[in-house]
């Protein structure tokens, strides 16, 4: 259901008629006579997106499939509604798009709104510290791999994976930044279903924690493409992160090439060309996005039975998801890291572990 708050009234607007602009398709389900009201045009959550949407998940609040709580004058909440036997369940999957200032304000409209169950993943420190003082438990969850652009470089003992895969792809492999109208979009699809095939999650896109892919020109997606003697051989896609109206980095969000590819490191190799042209272009950061899983450390209001479960997961679970060596992959960029959370209030450990795969499409 699409909210939108008056700031300065303090009034919520619930005056179109039922189901009104949703386009999902569990959107027939809503009960006879429930109300949805005027959401933010496109335009002006771009231009909160803009201004506010300085993490590197900030852009997958633009997915297929969210509902959003606008709080005109303030910002904007990305979430999931997950359906369960008994009602709803609203998870946000990113930091909440508003100022820093107005950021516990808006936290608590939407949870006046959607009462005590709620499950928030993905976030920042910040906004776990909030969450903790409206009485959630708060769990680390991941670690997000950020690279300051000034000043990245491939000297040293501990890069030295990253420079045998230049040297290694530098005369084999051709990486050009195109528009998905410049590409043969079957061609890349096809890729693109190679790969997931050699996944464990086979025959679906993750969703929510990742930004499923799309194979259409997106406002300020860039995609840069491998080619191997003219054939199409990988991918990589970059969402956009900004601050105070201007992209300041982009995140890698999908990552594919063809299974079996040689040499190794083809996709390090994009990832390098595109670093190298974000730099040239003053860009602040780049993001590797976040590692599920990786990093999981105790933390203050935590459930400590959930954190036993991800380490035991991330420790044994590599049928089910690679975290453990999508973790380490990543840190062979010796990013900086930083920890990302899971909130949740109104659930317990293994319903909240049960919404999460489902949501994200895990199963």
């Amino acid at each position: 259901m699409r909210m939108t708050v008056d700031a300065e009234a303090g009034t919520l607007t619930e005056e179109v008629p039922p189901n009104a602009g949703l386009s999902r398709p569990w959107a027939d389900a809503l009960a006879p006579g429930q109300a949805v009201s005027d959401a933010f045009s496109e335009e002006e959550r771009r231009s909160y997106l803009t201004r506010f949407g300085w993490c590197s998940n900030s852009y997958f609040s633009l997915q297929d499939g969210t509902d959003y709580f606008d709080v005109r004058g303030v910002g904007f909440i990305a979430y999931y509604r997950q359906r369960r036997l008994w009602g709803e369940v609203p998870i946000v999957f990113t930091r909440p798009v508003c100022a820093t200032s107005h950021l516990e304000h808006l936290l608590r409209l939407f949870l006046d709104r959607h009462g005590e169950r709620a499950v928030f993943v993905g976030i920042d420190g910040e906004v776990a510290v909030v969450l903790r003082q409206f009485g959630f438990s708060t769990n680390v969850c991941s670690t997000e791999f950020e690279i300051p652009l000034k000043g990245f470089d491939l000297k040293g003992r501990d890069k030295r994976y990253l420079r045998h895969a230049q040297n290694s792809c530098e005369k084999l492999i051709d990486v050009r930044e195109l528009t998905c109208s410049e590409t043969d979009t079957k061609a890349v699809m096809e890729l693109s279903e190679a790969w997931r095939r050699s996944k464990a999650v086979k025959d679906r896109e993750l969703r929510l924690t990742t930004r499923p892919p799309e194979y259409v020109d997106r406002w300020g997606v860039r995609r840069f493409y491998a080619f191997k003697e003219g054939k199409l051989v990988g991918f990589v896609f970059f969402d956009p992160f900004f601050r105070d109206g201007r992209v300041i980095g982009y995140t890698a969000n999908i990552l594919r090439s063809m299974p079996g590819l040689r040499p190794h490191g083809v996709l390090d190799f994009v990832v390098l060309k595109a670093i190298e042209k974000f730099r040239a272009e003053g860009l602040e950061a780049f993001s590797l996005g976040q590692s599920p899983l990786h990093g999981i450390v105790p933390c203050e209001g935590e459930s400590t039975f959930l954190r036993r479960c991800a380490t035991l997961v991330y420790e044994k679970g590599g049928h089910f998801y690679a975290s453990k060596e999508l973790g380490f992959h990543k840190a062979l960029y010796r990013a900086k890291e930083e920890k990302a959370y899971l909130a949740k209030r109104g659930l317990g450990a293994l319903a909240t572990a049960w919404l999460l795969i489902r949501a994200t499409n895990a199963v």
